[in-house]
């Protein structure tokens, strides 16, 4: 569950839809607009489909996904499975839509190419790194801590971490949430070790998500949520992190924002706020498709084209901060064959004397 959708896998047995899971809309409230330039999910989709046509090349990117209308019964039975799982405070504002309801029948990005050679389990790890880089400290922030003797003196690393010129978000957040809820666990995660390249410190930055994991970090063994993840294994995640150079492609993402913390949300938010739909479908026909074909090396042709790929790009950056990293591996007893075909984005890696299958999804890696 995420704050606007429900996905779940099947599990049946009809075999027409093993492979897929469904995507299920939550109820459309403020910050669900935030998301799509401003846009519902059902226009969004539409737009975009729409801007794909004239590029082949990337349509294959995008798997083809049936849209739907679960019923109503379906949809109450879901609820009652999820609602009990549900922290107190999102229970007010996580209900299902039922006055609209609308689903996505989409691949399972999760699952692997089946190999007759494959062993044991499979893993899947879904990490949220946040912002690998240092901002201006929060001028509300330091001023609260200032005031606060009793929150420095249970935590004393927050004010080191915090009191400087720089900040990571990430611990700006922690505060946040130290001050909100008394008594919660500050996290030791650094998103810097995530960020750095270097498999002992990404090891590290593991060990301390999954000492406090919060939502930056969930685990599933063949499909099931699980709370145990070995040192051996966490190290086969760092070797992937560093080999596919995953962080990399978001860190450049998040450095588009070159704008305090403060500054950063508060335009972000404007942004989406006053984006009319015009605006949005110029993004979506003008750039978008451009930047996912070209990358880094397409330049706007107009002023225009130029305008809205700043926006994007702020757009972009900001998702970044909170995107997901999911990594999904199995163990293999034999190099796989070269000449094998493997799945969209899944790759072969070697760790620990060993060779897994691996695929690697994020916002910003297609």
């Amino acid at each position: 569950e995420g704050n606007l959708n429900i996905i779940c896998k099947y599990v049946g047995a009809n075999a027409d839809l093993l492979g897929y899971v469904l995507r299920v809309k939550k109820n459309t409230h403020t910050e669900a607009l935030k998301g799509n330039c401003g846009l519902t999910e059902e226009k969004y989709r539409s737009l975009f489909r729409e801007a794909l046509l004239p590029y082949p090349k990337l349509l294959s990117f995008f798997p083809e996904e049936i849209e739907c209308e679960p019923s109503v019964d379906f949809l109450k039975g879901l609820e009652k499975v999820v609602d009990p799982k549900r922290p107190k405070e999102r229970k007010d504002k996580s209900n299902i839509d039922m006055v609209k309801p609308y689903g996505i029948l989409m691949t399972n990005y999760h699952a692997l190419t089946h190999l007759p050679e494959m062993e044991g389990h499979t893993y899947t790890i879904e990490i949220k790194p946040k912002c690998g880089k240092y901002e201006k400290t929060p001028t509300a922030i330091r001023t609260m801590l200032k005031t606060n003797e009793e929150l420095i003196k249970e935590n004393p690393t927050v004010y080191y971490n915090i009191i400087g010129d720089k900040v990571l978000d990430f611990d700006v957040k922690q505060v946040q949430k130290l001050k909100d809820k008394p008594g919660e666990y500050f996290s030791n995660y650094n998103p810097m070790h995530m960020f750095s390249r270097d498999k002992k410190l990404v090891v590290e930055a593991l060990k301390n998500l999954r000492a406090c994991p919060q939502v930056n970090l969930r685990m599933h063994r063949d499909g099931v949520k699980t709370n145990v993840l070995s040192d051996d294994l966490l190290e086969t995640v760092a070797e992937i992190v560093v080999d596919t150079k995953v962080m990399d492609y978001i860190l450049e993402v998040q450095k588009n924002t070159e704008k305090s913390i403060e500054e950063a949300y508060a335009t972000h938010y404007k942004i989406c706020t006053d984006m009319s739909e015009g605006a949005a479908r110029k993004i979506i026909e003008c750039v978008l498709p451009k930047c996912l074909l070209y990358g880094s090396t397409w330049k706007p042709a107009n002023p225009e084209e130029e305008h809205w790929m700043e926006v994007l790009k702020y757009l972009l950056s900001m998702s970044a901060r909170d995107c997901s990293v999911m990594i999904t591996f199995r163990a293999s007893k034999h190099i796989v064959d070269p000449t094998h075909k493997l799945g969209h984005n899944e790759r072969v890696i070697s760790s620990k004397g060993r060779n897994y299958i691996v695929k690697v999804l994020s916002l910003i890696h297609i």
